[in-house]
């Protein structure tokens, strides 16, 4: 563990929430991320810059390590923004039953990668980590409430570690498939 800089209050051990009245990040930053998200048994961790989960406009920093696991999940009434910093991961897009229907690869300007998306509420996306570490920034509207995030009954039980290895290794080669049939 490092020192958290006095600039972040945490809310969680995977939470914190900046102070600054400009929020602003730099390596320092990013290297505090991974590291607490080390720590953490999501293997994630993340700086929100708006003041509060009550925040109508919400944006945060996040690092993901390649461990952790983003079920397919889908908003309701808001959608969100991605944008990437670091590393390379695939959003898999689903369909309602569960279907693969799309993915994006996603990497930082200058990868040949999506670097950016804006993903519509109501649509089932999830989020593979394609390297070590992952870090983006996210922006969607608030208040922050959990309840707004829907999980599929299709989906995996996030503490089956067996069933997430196998369901990882079956969207990338339909993913592989799907961009296949594209270039054809």
């Amino acid at each position: 563990m490092i020192d958290v800089p006095d600039f972040l209050t945490p809310e969680s051990p995977e939470v914190y929430y900046s102070t600054r009245a400009i929020g602003r990040a730099d390596s320092a930053l990013i290297e505090f991320l991974k590291v607490q998200a080390q720590a953490s048994s999501k293997q994630r961790c993340r700086v929100c810059f708006h003041p509060s989960p009550e925040a109508s406009q919400q944006e945060m920093m996040i690092a993901m390590h390649r461990d952790s696991y983003v079920p397919p999940h889908k908003h309701k009434g808001k959608g969100e923004t991605l944008l990437v910093i670091e590393g390379d991961a695939t959003a898999p897009i689903f369909d309602e039953d569960g279907t693969l229907s799309d993915a994006i690869r996603l990497g930082p300007p200058g990868s040949g990668h999506t670097f950016f998306y804006r993903m519509p509420d109501d649509i089932y996306h999830g989020l593979w980590i394609n390297t070590e570490w992952l870090i983006y920034i996210e922006t969607t509207v608030g208040p922050f409430r959990r309840d707004a995030t829907v999980f599929p009954q299709w989906g995996i039980d996030a503490n089956d570690h067996d069933a997430i290895g196998d369901a990882r290794a079956t969207q990338l080669a339909q993913i592989d498939t799907l961009a296949n049939r594209r270039k054809h």
